[in-house]
């Protein structure tokens, strides 16, 4: 069949169908009649298939010009084009060809809970691991500090106490020295099960010249509340300050005890006395020193995670877990004092009942109101002791139990020993005193 030509354009033939399909279809046409299908001056996009390297950064090549010979579009190049755009409106650019390069979304919010995680869980084994009770109390508590550790820590304070009372410190022959010593050495006695044990006056000048802290009291140091085994023996030191203002009395790590004579009006009789002197003998006997150490580094490192990790001002963080966990723990230890001390003036034969009316006089002298008025709750959340009124409180709780610890240690009854005071004129320490 003859093929119908065509009428020329631009002085040469127009090529058929067929006549295209030929493999020299690029030559039958000349090269004024081909025009590529970009006309700006801009660089042409590139396409490049899944997986392919990206390509090179290099400046691109210089557009072609109208006169040369185009690439001709086949159907693979048609294939390709296809392919690469419906992956990329299907969301599958992944790797290097769609977007590989964008930043995935959340890391920054992603990496600091993993970090809290991790810190976290750590601090929480350590903490779990350090957990022990008090065998007086079956308190659970965290302390990571040892006795050889606590000791050390206190030597410092106790340079500092004798330092600053040098000149007021009594000597031992002086009736307060001798009758508080006598009052300590029984509980003491009582701490040890019965043991005779010496209160030694302590010599400030033999204390502050010695570069060891006492003696090597280091290696004897409280109650270990983690082994169950026998209390380590303690050399105890007793210092009595002249400084009727100070209403005191405490002890430092070591078994140095520090009574002030300011309180010995209000304890008025061997049985307040015994009262104060157990309550300070308990704190040594719990490690309260090192369990306070330990919380500290407890509120250190919660302010750290709430300031640095989640952003919350230095001075908030740190007054909220003051408020909190330091000041509640802090109350918390010297009710457990006075608990453990009551028990053990009742073992050494002294009354417990004169407890809550050693701190009925102590409320007295403080003015505190009976416990109902927004003065009282506010020191009661604000300070590092219970007010007297909730200590009055707990020591009747504890009474029957003390009464029972009393009669357990073959003490005489405690009314027989008032009325035996009566006759006599008075305890000693009432006549020392007055």
């Amino acid at each position: 069949m003859a093929h119908r030509r065509l009428p020329s354009i631009l002085g040469s033939p127009v090529p058929t169908w067929r006549s295209i399909q030929g493999s020299s279809a690029s030559q039958r046409l000349p090269s004024q009649a081909i025009r590529p299908l970009r006309t700006s001056s801009a660089p042409r996009a590139t396409y490049r298939r899944f997986g392919q390297p990206a390509p090179s950064s290099s400046p691109a090549p210089p557009p072609q010009s109208h006169n040369a010979a185009p690439t001709p579009l086949n159907l693979q190049t048609l294939q390709d084009i296809l392919v690469q755009r419906t992956r990329a409106n299907a969301g599958g650019g992944g790797g290097e060809g769609g977007g590989g390069n964008r930043r995935p979304r959340g890391r920054g919010f992603q990496s600091r809970p993993t970090l809290l995680f991790v810190v976290g869980g750590g601090a929480g084994v350590y903490y779990l691991v350090h957990l022990e009770r008090v065998p007086e109390t079956g308190r659970w508590r965290f302390i990571d500090v040892s006795r050889e550790q606590e000791v050390a820590m206190g030597q410092d304070s106790y340079r500092q106490v004798l330092q600053q009372y040098r000149g007021k410190i009594l000597p031992p022959n002086h009736p307060h020295s001798r009758h508080v010593r006598k009052t300590a050495e029984r509980i003491i006695a009582a701490l040890e099960d019965g043991q005779h044990s010496d209160v030694k006056h302590g010599s400030v000048d033999a204390a502050l010249g010695s570069s060891g802290g006492g003696g090597g009291e280091s290696s004897f140091f409280g109650a270990t509340a983690s082994d169950g085994g026998p209390r380590p023996k303690t050399d105890w030191e007793l210092f009595v300050i002249d400084e009727p203002s100070e209403k005191n009395a405490f002890v430092l790590p070591g078994g140095k005890v520090f009574v002030f004579t300011g309180i010995l009006p209000i304890t008025a009789n061997d049985d307040g006395l015994a009262t104060v002197l157990g309550h300070e003998v308990a704190h040594q006997v719990a490690r309260h020193s090192a369990e306070k150490v330990s919380g500290y580094k407890v509120l250190m490192f919660g302010a750290l995670v709430l300031e640095s990790l989640l952003g919350i001002d230095a001075g908030l963080s740190r007054t909220a877990l003051t408020l909190l966990l330091s000041l509640p723990n802090s109350r918390k230890t010297e009710l457990e004092a006075d608990q453990i001390g009551l028990s053990i003036m009742a073992k050494a034969c002294y009354d417990p009942r004169e407890a809550a009316r050693l701190w009925q006089r102590m409320q007295q002298s403080e003015g505190e109101g009976g416990g109902g008025g927004l003065g009282d709750a506010a020191k009661a959340l604000l300070s590092t002791h219970p007010v007297s009124s909730q200590r009055i409180k707990k020591m009747q709780e504890w009474l029957p139990d003390a009464m029972s610890t009393r009669s357990q240690s073959g003490c005489p009854n405690p009314d027989d020993v008032s009325g035996f005071r009566s006759v006599v004129g008075g305890s000693r320490f009432g006549s020392a005193f007055g």
